[in-house]
């Protein structure tokens, strides 16, 4: 958002962030948001930090990363390292268009502009009625109506009604079930789920 010089904080990597332009000048980052969605950025580059700080062995014994659980208590190293992160997070969004990959599903119009390029499946010429198929079919909101129907994707209705699948807490049913298994190529480096235990393979 932006914001007028009284009200930046100059230790702020947001507030003291300089606008940047593609090397064509063709874009340029300078805020055009409001506080909520830069609260809503904040919010999410947390979160990122977050992961970052656990891959680079930053997180204390219990995995958790104070400096970002309570900035009051971070060190100086931590903040220096966390505004290096969120200036980094901001050069490279320069060129970064924002996606929200619901909104292709769900309205026709960006269906129409975006999943041509979303999708590499050459040229498509669907009517309306078949888009309308997939986007009921991509909708979880319309689980129900495709459970009675008896369409595969309609089982998927018990965990959107329960939070279960098959009757199964969804940790037990991941475990359990070869397609929800966790493909043996993938390595998994978490320490704990948020189950609190080791995932099982």
């Amino acid at each position: 958002a932006q914001k007028l010089k009284a009200e930046k904080v100059a230790d702020d990597p947001y507030d003291t962030h300089t606008t940047l332009k593609t090397k064509d000048g063709s874009m340029e980052d300078r805020p055009m948001g409001d506080a909520n969605s830069e609260a809503q950025m904040r919010y999410e580059d947390r979160a990122r930090l977050r992961m970052r700080a656990r891959r680079e062995g930053l997180a204390d014994e219990n995995n958790r990363v104070v400096g970002e659980d309570d900035p009051a208590q971070a060190s100086e190293s931590h903040k220096q390292w966390r505004s290096a992160k969120i200036k980094t997070f901001l050069s490279e969004s320069v060129d970064q268009n924002a996606t929200d990959h619901s909104t292709i599903v769900t309205n026709p119009m960006h269906a129409e502009k975006a999943m041509a390029y979303d999708v590499a499946i050459g040229v498509c010429r669907l009517n309306e009625a078949d888009w309308r198929e997939l986007r009921v079919e991509a909708d979880w909101r319309y689980l129900q109506e495709l459970r009675n129907k008896k369409r595969p994707n309609g089982r998927f209705a018990e965990y959107f009604n329960t939070g279960k699948m098959t009757n199964k807490d969804i940790h037990s049913w991941a475990n359990s079930t070869p397609e929800a298994r966790m493909p043996p190529t993938i390595t998994d480096e978490r320490t704990v789920t948020t189950y609190g235990y080791p995932r099982q393979v």
